[in-house]
């Protein structure tokens, strides 16, 4: 009986790559040798991150113990890479960038380019998140090179997005716009209508911000058709909201509150954490409909979203409209209180 399970454990390991349903990688994790229980807690891992990473990350650090006594190097630096995903969900970037550098620390040892293309790929993602823009840059190169080296057009779409975004974020945008239209180039050869919605949307906000609002708003509105077409909600809630914000810039109040309503509720993470920009620009529209307190209220919702997503920028955003709206109520010493906030966040991201 013994022998026939350990054959069908060693099957079940071999087609792993055609997707092993969860029931049968916790049989793994009970009846496998110690490295076919490394294995299937890595996919267990893989598996769950984005709906359960605390569990996820308890599982990549079970197949650590095993890849380490067993000396399975690679499947190491992979559980690894996984941990720094999970702690990326939850959000948690430091222990997310410790996980991830002993990664790239054994994926360069092996000279798995594909791995270590992973891995600075989401390193950059992390300093580009913390505003650590040099470090952004430096590593989003290396996921370039490393992803050219193994022609994994995807992948190299995705990072010649990141490059552009972390030169927006640097008052670059001409540059990172010549980066987006690179992106766009790779991602469509390699089909990934994911990707393209994606770099859609950010073309249309480094548009907008040349203040391009028709090119802008075309690009969004592409964004928004292929991300109906698949059904890709995260896409959804950015260019609905985008496509908000350019009529509110063009002052069609009625049309900018419809789109952001609709953004919010095509949120479906917790807490709306995808919905920031859609509360903020909701406080602008009644901000200059003359309805500062309803204004209060969105700004309030954005900056306790920022919060919960460790978003230093968004809550900087939100205590600046906060300030704002308090200088024209004439509540100086409360409009001091926010604007100082502002000014020691952006301090500490040294954004002045």
């Amino acid at each position: 009986m013994f022998k026939k399970i350990a054959g069908i454990i060693t099957m079940l390991i071999s087609i792993n790559s055609f997707g092993v349903s969860l029931d049968s990688l916790y049989l793994i994790t009970q009846k496998g040798t110690d490295q076919q229980k490394a294995l299937a807690y890595f996919q267990l891992s893989q598996e769950i991150y984005q709906k359960e990473p605390s569990k996820a990350i308890k599982y990549a650090n079970k197949g650590l113990v095993l890849a380490y006594q067993n000396n399975q190097i690679e499947l190491q630096a992979k559980l690894h890479y996984q941990v720094g995903l999970s702690y990326i969900q939850l959000p948690d970037y430091s222990k997310a960038e410790e996980d991830i550098n002993k990664g790239i620390a054994i994926a360069e040892d092996l000279n798995n380019l594909g791995l270590c293309g992973d891995l600075y790929y989401h390193f950059a993602k992390i300093k580009y998140k913390i505003q650590e823009k040099n470090l952004a840059l430096e590593y989003t190169q290396k996921a370039i090179k490393s992803y050219q080296s193994t022609n994994q057009l995807d992948e190299l779409a995705n990072s010649y997005n990141l490059l552009a975004l972390v030169y927006i974020s640097s008052h670059q945008n001409s540059k990172g716009l010549e980066y987006l239209f690179k992106a766009i180039e790779i991602a469509q050869k390699s089909g990934n209508q994911k990707s393209i919605a994606n770099i859609y949307v950010n073309i249309g906000n480094s548009l907008k911000k040349q203040d391009k609002l028709e090119k802008a708003l075309e690009h969004h509105q592409k964004a928004l058709n292929i991300a109906q077409e698949i059904n890709y909600t995260d896409a959804l809630v950015l260019a609905l909201n985008n496509i908000g914000d350019i009529y509110l810039n063009q002052k069609k109040y009625r049309l900018a509150r419809a789109f952001f309503k609709r953004s919010i509720n095509m949120d479906k993470t917790p807490f709306k954490l995808k919905s920031r920009s859609a509360y903020s620009n909701i406080g602008h529209l009644h901000f200059e409909l003359g309805e500062p307190f309803i204004a209060k209220e969105y700004y309030q919702k954005s900056i306790e979203i920022a919060q919960r997503n460790l978003n230093e920028s968004g809550k900087a955003i939100g205590y600046f409209n906060l300030g704002k709206m308090n200088f024209f109520l004439n509540n100086y010493n409360n409009s001091i209180d926010y604007l100082d906030k502002v000014i020691h966040i952006a301090l500490q991201l040294q954004d002045i």
